[in-house]
Parts: C-alpha cells; structure tokens; sequence
C-alpha cells in the first residue's frame, strides 16, 4: 500500500475514521508531546522523549525551572554515550532501547518479519 499524507484528504478521512473507530486513543497522547528535533541526528532521542513524556515516566530530574520533562539533552545526560557522540551519529536502535529501558520504559525491540530488503536513502 503506497503512503498516504496525514493532511491529505484521504489522511484526513483515514483519521476520523480511526477515532470514530476508538482505534487513535494512542496519537492523542503523544501529539500532546510533539518535539521538533533539535540536531539531525537527534531523531532517535526526540522520538524517545515524546514517548516518555506521553507515557508520563518520571525523569527523577528538572527540565527547566520546575519542570521535569524529558528533551534530548536530558535523555543525553542520562546515556552512556557521549552528547557529541550522539550529535554526530546518532544512536543505534539497540540504543534506543537500553535509554528507554534506564528512564523505565518497557521496550522489546522486534525483528522485521518480512524478507524484503529495504535500502537507505
């Protein structure tokens, strides 16, 4: 099935079909964290922060002032790797996982099922 633009037409009518369907209580959530990444490479650790905050896991630190709010710097203070590192390569999905595992996510990474072979870009 080819891609479809969420502000298509077609995206639009998929989308209300899916709350009217009761299957979108997950989007509304995480739209309510959306993060713009700040770095190219940060793209693994922005989407990480949106989760955390969307799944309301404590930080156990300030994001600013008052605020405990996961961001990628903070997700970068708490890594093993380097924020230059990370700046610079980003980070491996098998890092993503053991970053969300120390903010205490359960994540399970899993395979891709298909055979087909899939080329970067």
């Amino acid at each position: 099935e080819r891609l479809v633009s969420f502000s298509s037409r077609e995206g639009k009518r998929r989308f209300l079909e899916a709350v009217g369907g009761g299957t979108a209580e997950g989007y509304f959530p995480l739209s309510e964290q959306f993060i713009t990444q700040g770095e190219p490479a940060f793209c693994g650790p922005s989407c990480l922060a949106m989760v955390l905050n969307a799944l309301r896991i404590d930080p156990n630190t300030t994001w600013k002032g008052g605020w405990r709010w996961y961001d990628e710097h903070t997700l970068a203070a708490s890594c093993c790797k380097p924020l230059h590192a990370i700046t610079a390569e980003g980070i491996t999905l098998d890092e993503f996982a053991a970053l969300g595992r120390c903010q205490g996510a359960r994540v399970e990474v899993r395979p891709k099922k298909s055979g087909r072979t899939e080329k970067a870009v």
